[in-house]
């Protein structure tokens, strides 16, 4: 028996002719400030490569490094945009002394708890970076919002990050109801 979905995909809508002349600009513009970035990820040379390894050296800053630029707004990307709702969490790690840093977004009425992991590839972002977009999705959906402040790497190399992860998730599973008023029901992220 094939299943069905009450759901369709117009994939046209996806086709880079599709996209508006202020979306292509905005493109534009974002690639060409980021031409000029500092580049966070480092760069195996071959020795013949010796007349660009200065200027490598001086445009590769490392992750850490990086990050805290971002913060601080002096990349491409502007600095996160705190709002005073968000709270600050924290939750036990699986490693005994250590709690996993989280922030909360709560909606009104809160139906479900969502457990947000932030994008970045387990190496940029944080719990805080995207007050906006949780709020909207707590205040929209009617969920409190559990971003979790995971274990970036390189500094903390895999599995630490997800091992945050899970351990949110199994403290949530056994601790949302109590704390919240409502069970974990969705995890998901970016």
């Amino acid at each position: 028996m094939a299943l069905e979905s009450d759901l369709s995909i117009d994939v046209s809508k996806f086709r880079p002719e599709a996209a508006s002349d202020g979306i292509m600009k905005f493109n534009e513009l974002l690639m060409d400030r980021m031409k000029s970035e500092p580049k966070w990820f480092r760069v195996n040379l071959s020795p013949c490569a010796y007349g660009l390894l200065s200027l490598i050296r001086q445009l590769q800053i490392g992750a850490a490094k990086y990050r805290e630029m971002k913060s601080k707004g002096e990349t491409a990307i502007p600095a996160a945009a705190l709002l005073d709702r968000g709270e600050p969490f924290s939750i036990p790690s699986r490693e005994q002394g250590r709690d996993i840093p989280c922030r909360v977004m709560r909606p009104q009425t809160p139906r479900a708890v969502f457990m947000h992991i932030h994008g970045g590839g387990f190496v940029f972002s944080s719990e805080t970076a995207q007050d906006q977009l949780l709020a909207g999705l707590a205040d929209d959906g009617g969920v409190v919002v559990v971003s979790v402040g995971y274990r970036l790497a390189p500094e903390n190399p895999f599995p630490k990050g997800p091992e945050d992860c899970y351990d949110v998730a199994e403290w949530l599973i056994d601790n949302a109801k109590g704390k919240f008023g409502v069970d974990l029901q969705f995890v998901g992220g970016e």
